[in-house]
């Protein structure tokens, strides 16, 4: 079994504020956490497979740095 958290500090790209000047956001985005079953590596060799499903969390810090809304979707690695 592989979890992985993901946990992403980002920077927005750059908008006009209500002011009418260029600004940034700074913070962070969304948390991900992708958990996944792998087999042993007599069936795959020096390969590592594995499937399973990835979770996004509402934690953005900010509206610009998330899509403000709960995800589930497959993962997979090759």
């Amino acid at each position: 079994m592989i979890n992985r958290p993901v946990f992403q500090v980002l920077n927005s790209a750059p908008y006009i504020n209500k002011s009418g000047n260029l600004h940034r956001v700074t913070g962070f985005g969304e948390s991900i956490f992708a958990t996944m079953l792998s087999p042993t590596s007599k069936l795959t060799g020096n390969w590592l497979l594995a499937a399973g499903p990835t979770f996004i969390f509402l934690s953005a810090s900010n509206s610009r740095l998330g899509q403000d809304k709960w995800q589930l979707g497959p993962a997979g690695y090759v």
